[in-house]
């Protein structure tokens, strides 16, 4: 198999997780073809249906967000989703704790308006200082992957393994950021 085969399959893989875990995890259900439909009855009886828990929750950090932190992370979020990426930066800038959802929402702003330095500079700069869970992992290797910092995804991957937080958002993500970057070796 050709180095350029690999690196196909291996984004081609990366991207059904992706894809998978997007299914699931952001929308809340199964999107499913005609052909699963038949053992829907079946799926719902062994725990597979809608409602069933996505195993790669178990490690997510439960964090207690003030009203202020909450309304925080929501005009982050909105000004994320309307490319405001100037707002986000005010937001975050008048913004003291040390809440990961609202460095987390920052970073995703970050993402979503292009900024992919901008946002890792804030992952490195408060990485040491909050609660890390798989979502924080997965932003910093995107962001890392996207700006350009490929000798800093093996170090992300090795603080969530040290961490106890590999789940399959996390290596999903992994893969990701190695195929972007072409390390078909790190990705398989």
């Amino acid at each position: 198999m050709s180095r350029m085969q690999r690196v196909t399959l291996v984004m081609f893989l990366a991207a059904a997780i992706l894809a998978s875990l997007h299914i699931r995890v952001r929308s809340g259900h199964l999107l499913c073809f005609p052909q699963c439909n038949r053992n829907y009855v079946e799926r719902r009886k062994a725990g597979l249906g809608l409602n069933a828990p996505v195993a790669s929750f178990r490690n997510w950090v439960v964090h207690n967000l003030t009203s202020k932190e909450k309304q925080l992370v929501s005009s982050i979020t909105d000004a994320g989703k309307a490319g405001r990426w100037q707002q986000a930066k005010r937001l975050l800038a008048d913004y003291a704790g040390s809440a990961t959802p609202v460095y987390s929402a920052f970073l995703t702003a970050a993402f979503r308006c292009g900024s992919y330095a901008d946002g890792y500079g804030v992952y490195i700069k408060v990485k040491d200082s909050i609660r890390q869970d798989p979502p924080w992992f997965c932003l910093g290797m995107k962001l890392a992957s996207m700006s350009n910092n490929s000798g800093d995804i093996d170090d992300i991957w090795k603080d969530a393994k040290e961490a106890g937080m590999l789940d399959d958002l996390v290596v999903a993500a992994r893969l990701d950021a190695a195929a972007k970057q072409g390390g078909v070796e790190a990705a398989a």
